[in-house]
């Protein structure tokens, strides 16, 4: 009995899988991104638990009054920094994986040689 092995026979199928894996990856950390960036306050009204009861509404009412103003700019520089870093994530991943070539040297380019 013979066993074959056929995932990936040649460098261009290696290459392909690399390709599609890394798209692949910044696709998802960019849909991530996408939303902390536009809108993150929303994000963050999503994570926050919308029907609490107190005994003193009046109270929990005045201070989120005070409190709103720090919290929510807080909340949305946080917001567009993780969104920005799932970017520049995604982004390292495509230049470090080789997929854009970033040389000169590649076949598409023609250089003038002094």
């Amino acid at each position: 009995m013979r066993f074959h092995y056929h995932a990936l026979n040649s460098p261009t199928d290696n290459y392909q899988a690399i390709a599609s894996y890394t798209y692949g990856n910044f696709l998802w950390l960019s849909t991530q991104a996408l939303p902390l960036i536009v809108w993150p306050s929303f994000v963050g009204s999503l994570l926050r638990p919308g029907n609490e009861t107190s005994t003193s509404w009046a109270l929990l009412q005045l201070l989120a009054i005070v409190s709103a103003n720090n919290s929510l700019a807080l909340e949305t520089y946080f917001g567009r920094s993780l969104g920005l870093a799932l970017l520049a994530l995604g982004l390292t991943v495509v230049v470090l994986s080789g997929v854009l070539p970033l040389d000169s040297s590649s076949k598409g380019s023609k250089l003038l040689s002094f």
